[in-house]
């Protein structure tokens, strides 16, 4: 049997489910070895009102890497990850380690979740945005942006389902083969959010669209697309038809993680209902519940494992 090994390029905290923390369990869970290079080393996630920590620069992360492929280990790769990488010169070595990890004769599969921001605002700087979109997308196999973070890397709005596939249409132009996005919020009277996600095939020019519409549940959670990234990975490769993303393989994967994703929110929700009790009034809650709000990964082992299938993959 092939051994899966997962380079994941992301952020580490000590306390909390972010980044490395969020993906490297579950991706254990389902039969990967991990290694872990964290761009970050933080107490705890930004969202809390005070963290601590170093981050790490670009020479730091090549040297590295350096280190792996001098003794070996890089052509032992099936999969790249890479998540939080916060400043230029980390995306400008993240690029240089993409594109010796695509030389190998046996390349990983290159999972980009693309971290610029969320709900309309960025949380790393503005010049990220094109070294992602003309010098990261094209190293990449598959793409993760969340809906904010997928207009900006196409430079188009998307408020309809017409506007999600143009969305998808561009940010295949870009060169991934595969493109996810992972959730458009249809504003505050919606119930639901959608995911959109499009799969073209190497050998012809067929492209197979669908979107999975899933609950919206009240509530701020942090890490959830390091989460989905790390289980979208873990599926989406069909092995019986030779290693490679298939139609079939990228609809189960995608079903199969966003049932993940909700349970563990539930499971979420629930625990931070009953921590934050007695906290005072919803003010002070807010303030103080961000360590009730931490995704309930280990607590959601089963849901990671063995997910039940509730919302389906519609064609588009």
């Amino acid at each position: 049997m092939t051994t899966k090994r997962v380079l994941s390029i992301q952020s580490h905290v000590v306390h909390g489910h972010v980044g490395n923390k969020s993906a490297t369990f579950p991706l254990n869970l389902l039969g990967f070895n991990v290694d872990p290079l964290n761009t970050v080393q933080f107490s705890n996630h930004t969202g809390y009102g005070v963290f601590t920590g170093d981050r790490l620069d670009g020479n730091q992360v090549l040297s590295l890497f350096d280190g792996l492929t001098r003794n070996g280990i890089t052509d032992q790769y099936s999969h790249l990850l890479t998540g939080y990488l916060g400043k230029a010169s980390i995306l400008e070595a993240v690029i240089q380690i993409a594109k010796a990890l695509k030389a190998l004769p046996k390349p990983p599969l290159f999972v980009l979740d693309p971290v610029l921001g969320d709900n309309n605002s960025l949380y790393v700087p503005q010049e990220l945005v094109p070294l992602y979109r003309d010098s990261l997308c094209p190293l990449a196999d598959v793409i993760t942006p969340n809906g904010f973070e997928a207009e900006l890397l196409s430079g188009l709005p998307i408020k309809s389902e017409a506007e999600a596939i143009a969305a998808l249409d561009k940010l295949h132009s870009l060169g991934p083969k595969t493109v996810v996005i992972t959730s458009v919020d249809w504003g505050a009277g919606s119930q639901t959010w959608s995911m959109f996600v499009s799969h073209s095939s190497t050998n012809s020019d067929s492209v197979t669209r669908f979107k999975i519409d899933f609950p919206r549940l009240v509530g701020s959670f942090t890490g959830t697309g390091d989460l989905f990234a790390a289980l979208l990975l873990a599926r989406i490769i069909d092995e019986e038809a030779g290693n490679v993303i298939t139609p079939k393989s990228l609809i189960r994967a995608c079903e199969l993680a966003v049932a993940t994703m909700h349970h563990v929110l539930l499971e979420t929700v629930e625990r931070m209902n009953g921590q934050s009790q007695g906290l005072g009034s919803d003010a002070e809650r807010g303030g103080k519940n961000v360590k009730y709000r931490e995704l309930s990964v280990i607590d959601s082992r089963k849901w990671i494992e063995n997910p039940t299938l509730e919302f389906k993959a519609v064609m588009i």
